[in-house]
């Protein structure tokens, strides 16, 4: 931790918006769809509590361990061995996932943009840079989310309003066909979006004791909201069914929409370019996270050297899939390991907090 690093209370609202809307904003809204089908919306307004009481726990606990970060206090809380066991789990969970985003990112770029671009070149620049931006600190990272914060606002909000005039909404009826079981069976689906709350556990140390549980509270609130309305408008657009079976879903639905007046001529290519800084932001902070873990365990390897080696792992992990769907379907039972690591420990550890009375010394 660099000592004169300081997150303000609007950088922390910055940073949890660009680290949870992140990379699987283009394929959520079909995986959840297959589950819920037109209940998606209700199953995103559900996900939400849980997420506000994960991130409530990260805040609780970092909170008593203020110049710790998570894999520096989960051995205080859980004792050595487990601490240290889950440690691991969740360095190889970070490791994994970073590099099949990177895939996933690196696919809807040549698919959209840079058709005949190769696809190692656009992951290779896509990890250097962010390595690059990790490598400059928190302080730094925020820094940037604050300026790419108004841009991806308007750029998911665009993408919510324009399509609505083309909506159809009966595609969202009937409500609850099959009771509330599908909506609670779409619920870690969902979670996926939202593992990037778990800045919190590694940000902490940074806030010099600022209380930055409103900023925190204020950026989910609207992070939730901002993908249940896009969840509907998508649905609203496609219908459950077409939803299900469309690979990219908010890309398709872009494409068919006309951006007003002759200054964009594809609102897909808008969004595309919109894309970049979302993925962008929340592969930095996962990064940083690996990263940290990493020095962590090798304290006598240069900094410059871990983020060479990981920026190499990363690369190496996402071509390993065999195209498009094999990296998709990874993804998909990848991050449910992420799910029980980053929402089933938070309780856990704030129970073990209580009943031990843990503190930071």
């Amino acid at each position: 931790m660099r000592n004169n690093e300081v997150i303000t209370k609007w950088q922390w609202f910055s940073a949890i918006i660009c680290s949870v809307i992140g990379t699987h904003i283009l394929v959520l809204p079909r995986l959840v769809a297959q589950v819920s089908e037109q209940d998606s919306w209700i199953t995103f307004l559900t996900a939400g509590p849980i997420t506000l009481l994960s991130a409530f726990s990260y805040y609780y606990v970092s909170a008593k361990f203020p110049q710790k970060n998570l894999f520096q206090y989960l051995p205080r809380v859980l004792g050595k061995f487990w601490g240290h066991v889950i440690t691991l789990v969740t360095l190889i969970y970070v490791l994994l996932y970073l590099g099949l985003s990177t895939r996933m990112f690196a696919d809807g770029i040549k698919t959209y943009l840079l058709e005949n671009t190769p696809l190692a070149i656009i992951t290779f620049s896509y990890i250097l840079a962010v390595a690059y931006l990790a490598k400059g600190g928190v302080a730094t990272m925020c820094k940037v989310f604050d300026i790419l914060l108004p841009g991806i606002i308007s750029g998911v909000l665009l993408v919510i309003i324009l399509p609505m005039k083309e909506a159809d909404w009966g595609h969202l009826l009937p409500i609850l066909p099959e009771g509330i079981g599908r909506v609670f069976a779409g619920v870690p689906v969902v979670m996926q979006a939202f593992i990037g709350c778990s800045l919190i556990g590694f940000f902490m140390p940074f806030s010099k004791n600022q209380k930055a549980s409103v900023p925190l509270l204020s950026g989910l609130v609207l992070s939730i909201l901002l993908l249940t309305f896009l969840m509907i408008t998508i649905s609203t657009y496609f219908g459950t069914e077409e939803l299900k079976h469309s690979l990219y879903p908010v890309l398709s639905m872009a494409r068919g929409v006309q951006f007003p007046g002759s200054l964009i001529e594809r609102m897909d290519t808008f969004f595309t370019l919109v894309w970049v800084p979302i993925s962008y932001s929340t592969t930095v902070v996962q990064f940083y996270i690996a990263a940290t873990g990493i020095s962590g365990y090798l304290p006598k390897i240069k900094e410059t050297a871990i983020y060479l080696g990981l920026a190499v792992s990363i690369i190496i992990i996402s071509s390993s899939p065999k195209n498009v769907l094999q990296n998709l379907s990874l993804n998909f039972y990848t991050d449910f390991v992420g799910i029980l690591i980053f929402f089933a420990l938070p309780p856990v550890m704030v129970l073990v907090t209580f009943i031990k009375g843990a503190k930071s010394k």
